[in-house]
């Protein structure tokens, strides 16, 4: 299965749109910063959201075709697409981020993955362990010594039939 990838023409020069790489993620969020979470999971809300933003954020999930994510000048991209890009190719920008990036699928997960974390630690707490538990207890031996059960005692109890001398 091949990864899903959307290509734009604009002033005649091509530009990809792929899924997210956490480089992208942590621009986009930068970008975004001021917008809340919970927004990002509605794309009607995040569509609107966007067009305040729309030049940042397009200078992130884009790319010119040949080059790298890592040697893009957000800042200086998102001024130069600003006047370049018709409302159409936005539209599109858009609507394939969503394609590319099950925002709220991923979000879910996120969420699903915090919480089995939190409960995790809960758990941890009310037992007041801190570490794995042991499977079970040590042995002790008459004596109050303690014995792991592989371990042969030196004398042995009053009564067993073993004899340790022989």
């Amino acid at each position: 299965m091949g990864e899903k990838q959307f290509t734009y023409e604009i002033n005649g020069t091509t530009y990809i749109q792929r899924p997210l790489v956490l480089g992208q993620i942590k621009q986009l969020s930068n970008v975004l910063e001021n917008i809340s979470v919970s927004m990002l999971t509605d794309e009607t809300a995040m569509a609107k959201l966007l067009v305040n933003n729309i030049s940042p954020v397009i200078a992130v999930v884009i790319t010119k075709e040949g080059v790298r994510l890592q040697d893009k000048d957000i800042e200086a991209f998102s001024g130069e697409i600003e006047f370049a890009i018709d409302a159409e190719t936005v539209t599109r920008v858009v609507q394939d981020f969503f394609v590319c990036n099950p925002v709220a699928s991923i979000y879910e997960k996120l969420s699903g993955m915090v919480k089995s974390i939190r409960k995790g630690k809960e758990k941890q707490a009310e037992t007041g362990s801190t570490g794995p538990a042991s499977s079970s207890p040590a042995e002790t031996s008459q004596n109050g010594t303690g014995s792991s059960g592989d371990t042969p005692q030196g004398n042995v109890s009053p009564g067993s039939n073993t004899d340790p001398g022989t």
